[in-house]
């Protein structure tokens, strides 16, 4: 070990006044690698051991030692073992015949090595982690393992866990949030439920045409007729936002009613000359099934109509 002095004159020497390095190991009477050294950095690197420190009376109770110290990580604080007690342990019980510093110094520096260091996270509102997991369940009385998706949310610390064999559900208590189709492609398939992203759509309809969760949706031929329309009847200056929103909004209509109501109020409004996403929703809304006298029939004698 070198003084700060010296460490700080070497430098000034070889950095500040341009000697030599193999100059300055003769004039200070050091090692060329001790020069280099110094010269590579600021300051002292400071001592390191390069074998770990014999302690001839302490060494066969290092495991016992690090039993206890693993047993605290778990523990509460109160229950935790003091250096102290320790101390006391080894002489009471294993014959120890050190002094305590012997303990704690050994003890201090291992606990911190122990001790698992965390740097604190943020978690946004709305952010999810999710993993698959496998647990043995009794499926018909027989033993097997099953697979399940696990999401969960680290702003409020919720988890959810979905178990089919054909779908991925989330649910939160009895309600449902979304659910997929399952997939057991390898290959890292994405399988996307389109009315999942409509809402979002809605508000960057900038992303319409390049949307991967609507690419392959199979939609009846009037939906397309009906979104150029609805962008030609606007003026050229805003007819590609606006037009794509009111088509994004006649497909949220999905949402609420089958496909096949929405369809026939598209179909409808193409007839009638009505396009507009109000004009849809109104007809989506007015659409009523044709009463049968048997319906009527069936409340008289009783049976489901």
């Amino acid at each position: 070990m070198f003084d700060v002095d010296l460490y700080g004159r070497v430098r000034v020497a070889v950095l500040g006044q341009g000697v030599s390095q193999r100059e300055a190991a003769r004039c200070f009477g050091i090692d060329r690698g001790t020069v280099s050294k110094m010269v590579s950095h600021s300051a002292p690197p400071g001592y390191r051991r390069s074998v770990e420190r014999c302690r001839p009376k302490l060494d066969r109770h290092i495991g016992f030692i690090d039993q206890i110290l693993s047993y605290d990580l778990s523990a509460p604080k109160k229950q935790r073992h003091t250096i102290q007690r320790i101390f006391d342990w080894l002489r009471e019980e294993r014959g120890f015949d050190g002094c305590y510093t012997t303990v704690r110094d050994y003890v201090h520096p291992r606990r911190l090595r122990l001790k698992e260091a965390f740097v604190p996270l943020a978690h946004p509102a709305g952010h999810a982690q999710a993993d698959f997991g496998g647990a043995w369940a009794v499926i018909g009385g027989v033993t097997r393992k099953v697979h399940f998706l696990v999401v969960a949310l680290p702003h409020s610390d919720a988890i959810f866990v979905k178990v089919y064999v054909d779908d991925v559900v989330i649910t939160s208590g009895a309600e449902e949030i979304a659910r997929h189709r399952r997939s057991y492609d390898d290959g890292g398939d994405f399988v996307f439920d389109p009315l999942h992203y409509l809402a979002l759509l809605e508000q960057k309809v900038g992303a319409l045409d390049q949307a991967a969760p609507l690419q392959g949706w199979s939609l009846p031929t009037e939906f397309a007729t009906l979104r150029r329309l609805l962008e030609a009847r606007l003026s050229q200056k805003n007819r590609c936002a606006a037009g794509k929103q009111e088509y994004v909004q006649v497909l949220r209509l999905i949402e609420t009613f089958p496909l096949a109501i929405v369809h026939g109020a598209v179909r409808d409004a193409l007839r009638l000359g009505a396009i507009s996403y109000d004009a849809v929703k109104h007809l989506a809304l007015t659409t009523v099934t044709t009463t049968s006298a048997s319906s009527y029939m069936s409340l008289l004698s009783g049976a489901p109509a």
